[in-house]
């Protein structure tokens, strides 16, 4: 009986198990690139990093961790604090398509974004 107990929950804990969401993306001003561990949000004038794995649920949504930093032009102080601010990165993927929304921590408005997978975007950098 502890047998059958055993291999039904290893069963259900593969079945689980997705792989996580990779590849590179991109939208209007904004290249996202996604690997096992997470991945790096670059837009213009700013970026951002997702610092746990893309796990889509079977609905094709799905929520991660991470951060976010608004640059500024010109140089950089170098006793600036470019850790950037609590974020998290929520979405959808249909097909080629994902649906992300960026929340960010103390502010009311969520930013999204519209990327296709293996689009490659021309950024420029604020200066």
């Amino acid at each position: 009986m502890k047998r059958i107990i055993f291999l039904g929950l290893a069963m259900l804990t593969i079945a689980n198990t997705r792989a996580p969401l990779t590849g590179e993306w991109g939208g209007n001003g904004v290249s996202l690139t996604l690997d096992a561990n997470g991945g790096q949000l670059e837009m213009d004038c700013a970026d951002g990093m997702i610092s746990q794995p893309v796990l889509l649920r079977k609905s094709g949504v799905f929520s991660a961790k991470g951060r976010f930093h608004q640059s500024e032009g010109g140089p950089q102080r170098v006793d600036s604090d470019n850790r950037g601010t609590a974020a998290v990165f929520s979405g959808s993927v249909n097909g080629k398509n994902l649906h992300l929304t960026m929340q960010v921590a103390g502010t009311k408005t969520a930013q999204v974004f519209h990327l296709e997978k293996g689009t490659r975007v021309k950024l420029h950098r604020c200066l």
